[in-house]
């Protein structure tokens, strides 16, 4: 089964906040969520915490670049059960802007806990070009055998 991923839900909020909350949305069982967490401030702060949908969020790598006011965090968890809600970003400082998406993967590995066998590396690669930066790479997803 070839690995393919979905957005589940995705967002932004451009006033200074501490705490985003997404949308609701269904949580499907034995699938793998990734969350991507984008932050801008000066300096950059990071995510703290993301709660929601009966799931175990952990963050899996982080990264800051474009001179060090803006933050990338990459978190996954893993679903046992369908479920309902909204999940909730909370920032480690306030941000004057946050935005989020959140991808519901199917085809991976789902044996280990909280996805960890399912995203391969930490990966991630950044280029600047006149001032702005750009992600190269994503998280490798490992393919169910």
């Amino acid at each position: 089964m070839a690995v393919t991923g979905t957005v589940a839900v995705f967002g932004q909020i451009d006033t200074n906040t501490s705490v985003a909350s997404t949308a609701s949305f269904a949580f499907a069982a034995n699938k793998l969520y990734t969350i991507a967490v984008g932050n801008g401030s000066s300096p950059a702060g990071s995510t703290s915490s993301i709660t929601g949908g009966g799931l175990t969020w952990v963050q899996h790598t982080s990264r800051t670049f474009n001179n060090t006011t803006m933050n990338l965090d990459f978190w996954r968890a893993m679903s046992t059960a369908p479920a309902t809600g909204s999940l909730t970003i909370t920032m480690s400082k306030t941000c004057s802007r946050v935005n989020w998406n959140c991808i519901e993967w199917v085809g991976m590995f789902t044996s280990s806990t909280n996805g960890f066998d399912a995203v391969a590396s930490s990966n991630i690669i950044t280029q600047s070009t006149n001032a702005t930066s750009s992600i190269l790479g994503t998280l490798p997803i490992t393919a169910a055998a």
